[in-house]
């Protein structure tokens, strides 16, 4: 299985050679990564210039490359075509899955979601956080399907301070959140991709259901997965001490650690996965789950706090 990521900053041509990602810069020698051992490829630099036959051998190898913006956030990610053979079926059950399937996906959404943000906090460590990972299980036991009574929101308002004081996840002046944000950007770029591949529309949510969101669906099976950023981000803050620090900004340093998401230990289904590779488990899952109207078939990610690797160049 593909294990290694690839994050480019500084300019640079890439090209294929000998079925290998061939990088090369001013700066130093050239770099060769087989594909074969190449899981994706993140392009945050305006300066690289890319061939058309390493695009389509990307493709045909199942590597992701995403490609970010002017505020290094991810905006487009490669979407092969060949692979999963059976799209239309997967957007028939898509279509036809009744509303109590759907509100009971969602409440296995929202009960992993906060198991995994209850994981987070007791690996912050401390009575506050501990409290707080309590309070988090105890309220994953309440959701109901489709979560009518907003547990998933109310357990934010105990998570959010534990992990970064004094944040506002709307405040775009506080620079923790240009963190979480790029970090939830490589990920639900991912779940996209993935989703896509096997024929879902996108924009068909099974709870998300904003009609100028092209991507309702990935952000409704992101959910589960976002504690794996928050854990990430903790970490760079902490190791730069800037955990509380609305000031800290975004910079190359820590956009390659966070690069390394996708390639983070990960466990589904009892079994160990990088994150790319739970992805594809969950949205497989999903695909069988509204197609035998079964939600107990959907996997989703569970977060080990001993786990978690830089899986980043």
């Amino acid at each position: 299985m593909a294990w290694r990521g690839v994050h480019l900053s500084e300019p640079c041509r890439l090209s294929l050679e000998r079925n290998a990602l061939k990088i090369e810069s001013g700066e130093s020698d050239p770099v060769a990564v087989p594909l074969e051992d190449l899981g994706w490829v993140i392009v945050d630099t305006p300066r690289a210039t890319l061939t058309s036959r390493l695009v389509a051998a990307c493709a045909e190898a199942d590597v992701a490359m995403l490609f970010v913006d002017g505020r290094h956030l991810p905006v487009a990610c490669l979407m092969p075509r060949a692979g999963y053979h059976r799209q239309l079926e997967t957007l028939r059950a898509q279509l036809r899955a009744p509303p109590g399937v759907k509100g009971r996906l969602w409440k296995i959404v929202v009960e992993r979601k906060l198991a995994n943000q209850a994981a987070v906090l007791e690996g912050v460590g401390g009575p506050r956080a501990a409290r707080a990972a309590k309070a988090c299980r105890a309220m994953a036991r309440r959701v109901r399907p489709g979560d009518p009574d907003n547990i998933e929101g109310l357990a934010a308002q105990s998570y959010w301070p534990c992990l970064f004081p004094g944040l506002a996840r709307r405040d775009d002046l506080d620079g923790r959140n240009g963190f979480l944000n790029y970090g939830y950007a490589v990920v639900r770029a991912l779940i996209a991709r993935e989703l896509a591949a096997l024929g879902f529309e996108p924009s068909l949510g099974i709870h998300h259901a904003n009609e100028l969101n092209p991507f309702n669906l990935a952000d409704d099976l992101i959910e589960p997965f976002r504690p794996f950023v928050d854990r990430r981000v903790r970490a760079s803050l902490d190791a730069r001490g800037a955990t509380d620090d609305p000031t800290v900004e975004l910079d190359k340093i820590g956009r390659r650690a966070l690069a390394g998401l996708p390639g983070d230990d990960v466990t589904i289904d009892g079994e160990r996965l990088s994150l790319i590779g739970a992805v594809s488990r969950a949205a497989a899952t999903l695909r069988a789950a509204l197609r035998g109207g079964d939600p107990g078939a959907l996997s989703l990610p569970a977060l080990d706090e001993e786990a978690g690797s830089d899986g980043a160049r």
